[in-house]
């Protein structure tokens, strides 16, 4: 029985991981222009690394909220944490984008004149 909800969990997570990679990966494509790789384990790592940031840069907004439980704090670190947030997606997803090399550029054979 609790074998059979590990595993659901970690089915869970790497769904999630994906979803939130793959999201990110739409969204840097559409809102920056960024050509974001879309392998499934570019897909795993890209929401890897992107939901372990936005955890570690959250910690202020939960204390903040933990500690100021009201509706203005919250309104403020809502408002603060859209442009975090948004930087935070911008450099990861830049950090999953795919080299372009122009085509005529991309082998250029050297001339033996």
């Amino acid at each position: 029985m609790m074998v059979g909800s590990f595993i659901g969990l970690i089915i869970g997570v790497i769904v999630l991981l994906l979803f939130i990679g793959g999201l990110n990966a739409f969204l840097s494509g559409i809102i920056w222009s960024l050509n974001v790789k879309t392998g499934l384990m570019s897909l795993l790592g890209h929401g890897l690394v992107l939901g372990m940031l936005q955890l570690i840069a959250h910690v202020p907004a939960i204390i903040t909220d933990l500690t100021m439980p009201s509706l203005a704090s919250t309104i403020v670190v809502f408002l603060v944490y859209c442009f975090v947030d948004g930087f935070i997606a911008r450099k990861v997803g830049g950090w999953f984008a795919e080299e372009f090399v122009p085509e005529n550029e991309a082998y250029s054979p050297v001339q033996t004149d």
